[in-house]
């Protein structure tokens, strides 16, 4: 099941981009017209506390409007995301190591040029054991509440004390505003949540 970001989001990106508003980055490198060979840009080094591990993400796009992105640690490819027909483009960027260990978490984007489609998924590494997964986030809601959850992921935020991602969500609808809520509507409203991939389920943190 896929995670949905904002389509408004995504689309202002876009136009943004496209008038020359936005600096590219390793998250969202944008397909520029008239564009010849491929182009690149990457983020800043991200260290762990020991400065052990040091990740930084990489994303290129190709005059054909394709993007592949790559998640470097130690200047060693971990994870690489790559273009298909229906998502041509996609970036990641490093948000923030664990305090203990060396967990990174990063927020990967994909969407279609010159579309609204478009979205976010956590992206997890464990510098430790090398393993690069992107956690059943769809999953672990639809174990929380019982019943199948459609969830609008709007960050990655790092972790919280105990060293559990967070992650920004809210219900993704798309009905009208007088229409009674759908079955998939299940946190009700947007929230900072921590996954906890041990126990299989995610926590809502209240202020």
């Amino acid at each position: 099941m896929l995670l949905w970001m904002s389509a408004v989001a995504l689309f202002w990106a876009i136009v943004l981009a496209a008038l020359g508003q936005v600096t590219d980055t390793s998250s969202f490198l944008d397909c520029k017209e008239g564009q010849r060979g491929t182009r690149s840009a990457e983020s800043a080094p991200l260290a762990t506390k020991d400065r052990k591990f040091i990740a930084v993400a990489r994303a290129e796009v190709t005059a054909a409007c394709k993007n592949t992105s790559t998640l470097l640690v130690n200047g060693r490819i971990v994870f690489t995301e790559r273009p298909t027909e229906e998502l041509s483009g996609n970036g990641i960027m490093p948000v923030q190591w664990s305090r203990r260990g060396h967990l990174l978490a990063a927020d990967l984007r994909w969407w279609q040029f010159g579309s609204d489609v478009g979205g976010l998924s956590l992206l997890l590494y464990d510098a430790d054991r090398d393993r690069a997964w992107l956690p059943d986030i769809a999953g672990l809601f639809n174990r929380r509440f019982g019943k199948k959850c459609e969830v609008n992921l709007l960050a990655v935020l790092g972790f919280d004390a105990r060293d559990r991602p967070l992650i920004e969500v809210d219900d993704y609808i798309e009905v009208a505003e007088d229409a009674p809520d759908p079955p998939t509507r299940c946190v009700g409203h947007r929230g900072t949540w921590a996954v906890d991939e041990g126990a299989r389920t995610v926590e809502e943190l209240r202020p």
